[in-house]
């Protein structure tokens, strides 16, 4: 007799039950959407880091060290590749006018970055250097303009031989605490024989590493620390990738999408499980004079409960429950534990 019933009260109180699927459908597609929007970019950041081969490690040093002690860094146990390099911020005189500082790091054999080249248009009457993408776009240098740089005390013409984009370039600024407009500053890419002639010919004040496969990352830089103490340079500081500030600058915008997709579906949820609970209240307000003929008729009020809860209550909850259920597998999926390394 109850379940006779489910039908007439859906047809009258159809726009709650209606709004009841609307919300949970919606939590369940906003949900999947984000959820997929967070995974997806996360494994896209992470092809894009090891395709163009993110240093797993650097060590920064105060002034300019030897290059050659690269082939004793070598040794440590589980390093793969060293690039010993300088980095500088340089005074550059666009073509414009416009008198900045940007950032310069020297690249030679071996360099094992990679770089996605947008615009490349190499020229043989001056050198070539590589620009960073956003920069190029905000001040409209194209590959192929000229630009000047200083190298010791006087300026220097070369061309811009390519427009690039590096893991590096995920997040241009000019230290770890001060955000840069991108239009002011930006890296630049120059080859090491633009400083033959200078004093800092054959040193380096960085040096970047490669681990093998399943590596202690901090072992290894500790000992490349004491390598290089042992070698008189002086270090700054040393990180790995899961420590440098870039990485966990990625790692909060991403968690940021998976607090996002936690959040708004489980309200909408929470909507769905309200209007679920006046439904069912509706319903059982409704179903009162039947109860009380089957309370006549000698059904102990155990066995209604029963009764109602088989055939009434699981069309109004289903979805609801349906909705839970994939809030829990999503939250598990997203976990906070799970970091972008």
């Amino acid at each position: 007799m109850l379940h006779s019933l489910i039908g007439p009260i859906i047809k009258k109180y159809k726009r709650q039950y209606l709004s009841m699927v609307v919300v949970s459908f919606m939590g369940i597609a906003l949900l999947s959407a984000l959820s997929s929007a967070y995974k997806t970019q996360k494994s896209s950041l992470l092809c894009f880091m090891e395709e163009y081969r993110l240093a797993d490690g650097a060590v920064l040093l105060s002034s300019p060290a030897p290059s050659s002690l690269r082939e004793e860094l070598l040794q440590i146990e589980g390093v793969r590749e060293v690039d010993p390099r300088l980095m500088a911020d340089i005074p550059v005189r666009l073509s414009s006018g416009r008198l900045l500082s940007l950032r310069a790091f020297t690249h030679g054999k071996y360099d094992f970055g990679r770089r996605y080249t947008w615009e490349e248009a190499e020229r043989g009457d001056c050198p070539n250097v590589s620009l960073e993408r956003k920069f190029a776009y905000h001040n409209q240098i194209h590959a192929g303009d000229r630009m000047e740089i200083k190298i010791g005390e006087e300026f220097q013409t070369v061309c811009v031989g390519s427009v690039v984009s590096t893991p590096e370039c995920l997040r241009v600024t000019k230290d770890e605490f001060m955000a840069s407009e991108n239009s002011d500053f930006s890296y630049l890419f120059i080859p090491e024989e633009l400083l033959s002639l200078t004093e800092y010919r054959g040193s380096a004040n960085q040096f970047l590493f490669r681990f093998e496969e399943n590596a202690d990352g901090e072992k290894i830089m500790s000992r490349a620390e004491e390598i290089l103490r042992e070698n008189s340079a002086r270090v700054i500081y040393s990180f790995t990738r899961e420590g440098s500030a870039m990485m966990q600058m990625v790692n909060e915008a991403l968690s940021v999408i998976r607090i996002l997709a936690i959040f708004l579906p489980s309200a909408l949820f929470f909507c769905a499980v309200i209007i679920t609970a006046l439904f069912i209240s509706q319903i059982t307000r409704m179903c009162r004079s039947d109860m009380g003929i089957l309370r006549a008729l000698g059904f102990q009020i155990r066995e209604i409960r029963k009764l109602f809860c088989r055939s009434i209550a699981p069309s109004a909850v289903q979805l609801p429950r349906m909705s839970t259920l994939a809030v829990w597998a999503a939250a598990a999926s997203l976990s906070p534990a799970e970091s972008f390394a």
